[in-house]
């Protein structure tokens, strides 16, 4: 599949599944995992935690300028900006997800602060060089299909000592049996990602293009409760698909949409339940000159 079927594919993906999201993410418009660190009590807080995870320590504030790829509806970029007080960039290849992200972003009183664009993330090239304090992928790197290509791109845009963080789906290290290559399979088609990498990849892609600083650090434990659920979501939608309930959404291809939506969470929160699955924090920095070469970069 060439990248603008790829494009196409995933944007309609992520406008059949909006609805289901928004829903999910308990007013924070985060459409991701929920971390579950020490202190926090419901759902709501656990999606703001993963926010906060990706902003930790990094020195953002009022003046410093993010950018979030995959941002969906705007959830962490006008997060960022209500409680950093930085500018925001947020990029998305579904084209209503940007009017539905510079909307929100006026109702939370940051419409100054943030930005909204249609844009693949594996085609950087329309933001300019040396501009952003950090890049963020929160559970979006997956989709970049070249990781070592997607690592420049972001290098290039990043500012001198910008970071990259990630909140990342992965694959356990070692080889795979076939069962646990079509665990893998299952999960990534249903929710039209690349397949999961194992996390020393990664590291070996940001390190070949010119990253250094690679800090890795493992939160799975932090995101089981989500994972459980979606596990458990994921076999009652199938029952209800095999019985015909699924007829009742007329669009076929929304309808493919939606059962493979819960057919990558049953794949990925029973991968994570096996161990075959990691949930990763990582970050990486730019150094000048590169530090690909360096050993222990």
């Amino acid at each position: 599949m060439n990248r603008e079927d790829l494009v196409r594919r995933n944007s309609s993906y992520y406008g059949d599944l909006a609805w289901n999201f928004n829903t999910y993410s308990k007013g924070t418009y985060s459409w991701h995992f929920g971390v579950w660190e020490p202190g926090v009590r419901t759902e709501y807080e656990s999606f703001l935690a993963s926010n906060r995870r990706l902003l930790r320590g990094t020195g953002v504030g009022p003046g410093s300028h993010i950018l979030d790829a995959g941002s969906g509806y705007g959830g962490l970029a006008t997060w960022s900006a209500m409680e950093h007080g930085c500018h925001a960039t947020g990029i998305t290849v579904n084209p209503d997800h940007v009017n539905d992200a510079a909307e929100l972003a006026q109702q939370r009183g940051v419409g100054d602060l943030c930005k909204f664009h249609q844009m693949d993330m594996n085609d950087l090239s329309g933001l300019p060089d040396n501009t952003f304090d950090l890049v963020t992928n929160q559970e979006t790197f997956n989709y970049a299909t070249d990781k070592v290509e997607y690592f420049k791109g972001l290098r290039r845009v990043l500012k001198p000592g910008g970071v990259w963080r990630g909140i990342v789906m992965t694959v356990m290290e070692g080889d795979l049996t076939p069962d646990q290559l079509k665990e893998r399979e299952r999960a990534c088609e249903g929710w039209h990602m690349m397949p999961l990498m194992r996390a020393s990849e990664i590291k070996a892609a940001a390190l070949e293009a010119g990253l250094g600083n690679f800090q890795l650090n493992e939160i799975t434990p932090l995101i089981y409760f989500h994972a459980t659920q979606l596990e458990y979501m994921g076999h009652v939608s199938e029952f209800l698909f095999r019985v015909g309930a699924g007829l009742l959404i007329r669009d076929p291809e929304r309808r493919s949409n939606i059962r493979g939506h819960f057919l990558g969470g049953l794949g990925y929160g029973r991968g994570i339940r096996r161990g075959l699955f990691r949930h990763m924090e990582l970050s990486a920095t730019k150094i000048d000159p590169p530090t690909a070469a360096l050993p222990g970069a």
